[in-house]
């Protein structure tokens, strides 16, 4: 049996689906998934249930994973990848993103830089691209038409927030913008994506949520195609957002976090910065009365740390 709670009256579930009941725990149909030989010898293991570890997992994807299907003389050949900036994102795939695909799979992986400018990881397995697929609902391919899973939709709201947390870590950003000041303590979350039932989905668990959230569109030619598109965006704006969001979703990304520690510290976050000089700002004892941490200040002027590290924020287990 399956254990459900009640969503009271006025508060709809979104606007895909409109059922009024949300179970707490989801257990996936894995029993028709094949095991390639190469999945038993390394001893690949699949979940049986949606948990929020595993939604986190499915959030990444969905921002900067990839899954492809090759056909080959004799045989199908199966790629599943992730994939994100060399230096802000490198540190979240060695230390969370890595060790989440070891617990969830049993698979040991290895970060490695691309030819393109990137850092993530690689591998392949009939087994795990089979769960995805068809345990899960993962589209393969292009993302312009993807959503949030239907089994992440029908969740319960803190595996919702599990998957908003894996896709903001990969594809969302966070700045602080300076409006009627000089300096920039005005903080925007934001998630631009081709899918507009992607940011629909993400906007409805949003507002059930009772954030303020603000949806746009715009029209992006792209001179390399020679062809325009859509690129659809949704921000959460303000201190109040902000806070909510780091007290029920938060952010695993030290990219993230670190923008929001210094923000707290200082009353403001200058963009530009790396997470390793944000992480230095961090440490100073020194507190600035003007916004002037550029990369050249930080490098050329000496430093006053605290005899500790600064702190660092964890989400899931």
């Amino acid at each position: 049996m399956v254990a459900v709670e009640r969503v009271p009256t006025g508060k709809p579930l979104g606007s895909r689906y409109k059922k009024r009941v949300r179970p707490l725990f989801c257990v996936l149909d894995i029993s028709g998934i094949e095991f390639s030989a190469k999945d038993r010898k390394k001893k690949v293991r699949l979940p049986a249930v949606l948990d929020e570890d595993l939604a986190e997992d499915i959030g990444a994807y969905l921002g900067d994973g990839c899954i492809n299907i090759y056909k080959r003389p004799f045989a199908l050949e199966t790629h599943f990848s992730c994939r994100g900036h060399p230096i802000d994102d490198k540190q979240w795939y060695d230390e969370r993103l890595i060790p989440l695909k070891k617990k969830l799979f049993g698979i040991e992986l290895i970060g490695r830089h691309t030819s393109d400018g990137t850092y993530g990881i690689k591998f392949g397995s009939k087994a795990i691209i089979g769960f995805y697929r068809k345990a899960i609902g993962l589209k393969l391919g292009r993302k312009q038409g993807i959503a949030l899973p239907r089994v992440i939709m029908r969740a319960d709201q803190r595996i919702q927030f599990a998957c908003l947390r894996g896709l903001f870590d990969t594809d969302g950003t966070i700045t602080f913008k300076k409006k009627y000041r000089d300096r920039h303590y005005y903080p925007r979350i934001s998630l631009t994506s081709a899918s507009e039932r992607l940011i629909q989905d993400v906007d409805s668990i949003l507002k059930n949520a009772s954030f303020t959230t603000a949806f746009s569109g715009s029209l992006v030619y792209d001179p390399r195609s020679g062809k325009a598109y859509w690129i659809y965006r949704l921000d959460l704006n303000g201190r109040l957002n902000l806070e909510k969001w780091i007290s029920l979703i938060g952010f695993n990304n030290f990219k993230h976090q670190s923008k929001y520690l210094v923000w707290k510290k200082y009353g403001f976050c200058s963009p530009h910065l790396t997470p390793a000089q944000r992480e230095e700002l961090l440490k100073r004892r020194e507190q600035p009365v003007r916004e002037e941490w550029t990369r050249r200040d930080l490098n050329a002027r000496p430093l006053d740390y605290q005899s500790s590290a600064p702190t660092r924020l964890s989400y899931g287990s």
